[in-house]
């Protein structure tokens, strides 16, 4: 994998999921992390390497039948994999960012598992059929909002670095409570921790996630944010990425702003309490089974047509 457990991509397409398979015996498969990097800071594709000797991999992978790479695709990961398949072992690779590193290593696998539909349409530009399987939410099931009384209502976003400047401009347009969740970078109000970061947006009304340029890049990112915010009972206002679109039900479950005078008017409409408690509430709806860990795995399970005992490397 990518990284530890403050990894989000390794924690949620990866660690999330091996937790649940060792957590749940009677499913039949025995999940095992064999490599991870221990990363400083944000990934990037430099990190994206095997930091292994090729005969040191080979001998992790012994008496698997699925080994399954996240996102890692240089250096020694490409004849990783093709060792693994003449070993008879099905090979995963899972991608969501849009890395162009990770193509040879998406050609090449058995199956790949992309995080959103825009790197599954821009695999297919490649000719390389992808699946693709989202984010389940991290908190438990019964955890959610139910204070929604707070006037003006405080406001959060929490995102990436790229992301900033766009939250920065949003916070000056309506003057609400603003706070800013990340792990170290300038403007942050609340240092971000995974172990308190859903309590600290819990405690605010409405949170805005929106992509600064709309370059590939940002609407290749998956379904996290939204939907860990709507099982929460928080409103929403996002960017118009497909992984949101396609989640958001404009002006029901959440707002879209395709323009800026939308993050005006969306805030100002929000001010009501009423009718943050109405999206919150339905929004919870909306994710709550579909995007849960025991349904997210269920996908897995699928895919990987598991029908006895396997033994899975990630």
């Amino acid at each position: 994998m990518t990284g530890g457990l403050d990894v989000a991509s390794s924690r949620i397409m990866g660690w999330n999921v091996h937790q649940y398979f060792v957590d749940h015996p009677e499913l039949g498969v025995t999940s095992e992390v064999i490599y991870y990097r221990r990363l400083r800071g944000i990934w990037t594709p430099d990190n994206l390497h095997l930091n292994v000797s090729h005969e040191q991999i080979v001998d992790m992978m012994k008496g698997f039948d699925v080994l399954i790479f996240q996102k890692i695709c240089k250096d020694g990961s490409l004849p990783a994999l093709l060792e693994a398949k003449k070993m008879g072992i099905k090979t995963v690779y899972i991608i969501d960012d849009l890395i162009r590193e990770g193509i040879p290593m998406a050609e090449n696998a058995d199956l790949v598992v992309v995080g959103s539909m825009y790197i599954k349409w821009a695999l297919k530009l490649l000719g390389v059929k992808a699946t693709v399987i989202n984010d389940a939410y991290e908190t438990p099931r019964d955890y959610h909002k139910t204070d929604y009384s707070n006037d003006p209502p405080k406001v959060v976003w929490f995102g990436t670095v790229a992301n900033l400047q766009k939250a920065l401009q949003i916070k000056w347009m309506i003057p609400y409570s603003y706070d800013i969740i990340s792990a170290d970078m300038p403007g942050v109000t609340i240092k971000w921790n995974r172990f308190t970061v859903w309590d600290d947006i819990i405690k605010r009304d409405i949170v805005v996630i929106p992509n600064l340029k709309m370059y590939d890049e940002d609407k290749a990112k998956g379904n996290n944010r939204l939907t860990q915010s709507m099982v929460l009972g928080m409103p929403t206002i996002v960017s118009p990425i497909p992984a949101y679109t396609s989640i958001i039900q404009n002006g029901v479950n959440g707002f879209i702003a395709y323009k800026d005078s939308e993050w005006v008017e969306y805030l100002k409409a929000l001010k009501d309490q009423k009718l943050r408690e109405k999206m919150g509430t339905r929004a919870r709806t909306d994710v709550i089974d579909e995007y849960s860990q025991e349904s997210i795995c269920m996908e897995w399970l699928r895919i990987l047509n598991v029908s006895s005992e396997v033994r899975c490397a990630e």
